[in-house]
């Protein structure tokens, strides 16, 4: 039974993206670098492989910083105030402009939460991420690493 969850919400969720991306050529989401001792929270999906930061879309008339609260609190069970904008990323290819607000904590209370989207909530050390982390993801830790850019989550 659990198996058939699984398929229902990952052909959903492909279907879901497919409308979105027809729809919606410009999408505005936020992601969140939850960090603390040098280790960074990471949630699985349950529709989907792979390692990621939580986060999500903004809901109408949602600020981007409560979005991420929210985002926090619904995928992984985190709560906290002290959160910074790190920036923005952008992804645009030929036909559509994803643009994405990263935030960072280095504060915050984790507890338990369950969600049918969220399979697994983990922190793993920077230094030794999981092989299955999603490109999105390390793509994120890649330029925030970079010290041209001006910040660094390390």
């Amino acid at each position: 039974l659990r198996q058939l969850e699984r398929f229902v919400l990952r052909v959903g969720y492909r279907l879901l993206r497919m409308s979105w991306r027809l729809r919606h050529p410009v999408s505005l989401g936020v992601r969140l670098l939850l960090v603390e001792n040098e280790k960074i929270l990471l949630v699985k999906h349950t529709y989907r492989p792979g390692w990621f930061l939580p986060g999500g879309r903004p809901d109408r008339g949602e600020s981007l910083a409560s979005t991420a609260r929210r985002e926090a609190k619904e995928e992984a069970g985190v709560e906290t105030e002290d959160l910074k904008l790190l920036g923005i990323v952008s992804h645009l290819p030929s036909w559509r402009s994803d643009h994405v607000a990263i935030f960072r904590a280095n504060s915050f209370d984790r507890r338990p939460c369950y969600s049918r989207e969220i399979e697994r909530v983990k922190m793993f050390s920077l230094n030794a991420l999981p092989d299955d982390t999603s490109d999105e993801a390390l793509a994120v830790l890649q330029n925030l690493r970079s010290e041209d850019r001006g910040y660094c989550i390390v």
